[in-house]
């Protein structure tokens, strides 16, 4: 199968996840002007470090594949888009039944800029906004013949070391329309509501995951958007990052 559309993580990377959860500052006019220069210059360090997007597209686009496993979760949302949050994510995928199922439970990783080295998961239960979490996990839910699915995560709850920004706790309420491109590959549309540190919505935001081996995280390539069927890529499905840049 040809390549996906590949970020590559990368020091700067790891620094740059949801620019719009790094509010400080209790006046609401302050976090918004201090949000919007931050992600201006994320935003240009982005575009310096990418280099020209490659490859052709995926062959077969969507279908039904045994995607049992652990995979390296990145969820690039409206709000900070070329930010992503990491996570763990293992699939149950029960292709016994007729149609297919499909369950996930995710654990947040850690950001390297409040939790050295990065890229640990982060044990349940979790301390999220005075309240004590477990893993969130949903399905099963039925895999389409297509390889389409629906995972609505409902309320979910971050904790802040996952927040490579300021540290500060997440929760947000997600809905995933997903799409199987190989055993190896799962990506789609994220929609949904962020809740806190303050409000915003998450339509447009985006989800990609690739199979890691033997839980090393910090050596994958993430996969932040669909790659489009018979379409060309463009910058914002990224290229290969080296790392040490930036």
């Amino acid at each position: 199968m040809a390549p996906f559309a590949l970020l590559k993580r990368s020091p700067v990377f790891i620094l740059m996840s949801f620019a719009a959860l790094a509010c400080t500052s209790p006046d609401p006019m302050g976090t918004v002007d201090e949000f919007e220069t931050r992600r201006a210059a994320n935003a240009e360090e982005r575009r310096q470090n990418m280099p020209d997007a490659g490859g052709d597209e995926p062959a077969g686009c969507t279908a039904r594949a045994d995607i049992n496993g652990v995979f390296l979760l990145a969820v690039d949302t409206s709000v900070a888009p070329g930010s992503p949050m990491f996570f763990e994510s293992t699939v149950v995928y029960d292709d016994s039944v007729d149609p297919p199922t499909m369950a996930m439970t995710m654990k947040p990783l850690t950001a390297a800029a409040f939790a050295p080295p990065g890229f640990e998961v982060i044990e349940p239960p979790y301390e999220v906004l005075g309240m004590t979490y477990e893993a969130t996990a949903v399905g099963p839910v039925p895999v389409a013949e297509d390889g389409t699915f629906e995972l609505d995560f409902g309320t979910t709850n971050v904790v802040g070391d996952a927040n490579p920004i300021t540290g500060r706790d997440i929760q947000a309420t997600l809905t995933v329309s997903g799409e199987i491109r190989s055993a190896d590959a799962v990506c789609g549309a994220v929609n949904g509501d962020l809740i806190a540190p303050f409000a915003a919505p998450l339509a447009g935001s985006n989800m990609g995951m690739v199979r890691v081996s033997d839980g090393d995280f910090a050596g994958a390539t993430a996969l932040l958007k669909c790659p489009p069927c018979g379409g060309e890529m463009d910058e914002g499905m990224g290229g290969a990052m080296d790392d040490g840049e930036g």
